[in-house]
């Protein structure tokens, strides 16, 4: 679990460089992978005071650096999104090519 190793509370990113890549080698993945997003979640919780207007309701950003995505992993991701409040941008101009995805995930 994130927040027992992850000592602060909030973070404003959390990035990501392989080990998705690696938990989707085992069987069962995607349970492992939507546990890891939801502690991701809980370290990207609400930020910012009520007294700050530009800060209030606002969430962290996941950052994903993959081999390249295919279209079932891309839907999986939308999908587990969808459930989990994450709007997800697949393959950022200018720093993804045909080898590696670079992603974002803004949690709602």
């Amino acid at each position: 679990q994130l927040t027992r190793v992850v000592k602060c509370a909030v973070y404003d990113y959390v990035i990501d460089k392989g080990l998705m890549d690696a938990m989707m080698c085992d069987e069962g993945w995607n349970g492992a992978v939507d546990k890891y997003l939801e502690h991701v979640a809980q370290v990207l919780g609400s930020r910012g005071d009520s007294n700050d207007n530009d800060n209030e309701g606002n969430k962290g950003k996941f950052i994903l650096v993959s081999y390249k995505l295919n279209s079932s992993m891309r839907e999986y991701l939308q999908c587990a999104g969808d459930a989990m409040g994450i709007q997800w941008q697949f393959d950022i101009k200018d720093k993804s090519n045909g080898r590696v995805s670079f992603s974002i995930g803004q949690f709602l």
